[in-house]
């Protein structure tokens, strides 16, 4: 029973890309509701810093050559890194398109 609940949801979700096109649902999605956008980005650049913490475990060379290159510390860098590019790539057609 429980098999054929998901094949039927999956046939939805299917469905539901052939509608309408993915890159007019987000933008759709962004202008209607921008507060869950803004809450998507806060947890892309969370993940970011998350992983990047991670990486400085193991080797903080690395970390020091990008805030000197970009002079700001590893965790705005980190986090503004992920929250920026996950806003921005939404108002590039091109970049949508590229992922």
């Amino acid at each position: 029973m429980a098999e054929n609940y998901y094949d039927e949801l999956i046939q939805l979700v299917k469905k539901s890309f052939e509608l309408l096109r993915f890159s007019e649902a987000i933008k759709e999605a962004k202008e209607k509701s921008p507060q869950s956008f803004i809450f998507h980005s806060v947890s892309v650049g969370t993940l970011s810093l998350t992983i990047l913490d991670e990486i400085s475990k193991v080797d903080n060379k690395g970390i020091q050559i990008l805030e000197k290159k970009y002079g700001i510390n590893y965790k705005s860098l980190a986090y503004f890194g992920g929250f920026f590019h996950d806003w921005m790539k939404l108002y590039s057609q091109k970049e949508v398109r590229r992922i």
